[in-house]
């Protein structure tokens, strides 16, 4: 088997998902998890928007799709993550 940059293109989703679901058993775990997770992603929209797709520098196989993709995940994986936070302390501080 060969092995490519994008052979392994399939793992970090799957690593992402399992982590959510170990960090889903608190809701700081979730929140973390959202609010961490979007910065990351935003990290690859910026790598994807300054590396050049066809450098050597692009060892992270992104293009104009991903780019996309990792600006919606990272905006709203962030702002989940802060607007259900706050909704989450509201109602805990009103029903003590």
């Amino acid at each position: 088997m060969t092995h490519t940059p994008r052979s392994w293109r399939p793992g970090p989703p799957v690593l992402v998902g399992v982590l959510g679901i170990a960090l889903a058993r608190s809701f700081s775990g979730s929140r973390n998890y959202l609010v961490w997770g979007g910065v990351v992603y935003l990290v690859l929209w910026l790598y994807g928007l300054l590396v050049p797709h066809d450098s050597m520098a692009n060892f992270v196989p992104v293009n104009n799709a991903d780019n996309w993709l990792h600006l919606v995940l990272g905006v709203g994986m962030i702002g989940l993550g802060i607007l259900l936070g706050r909704r989450t302390d509201q109602r805990t501080a009103r029903a003590d």
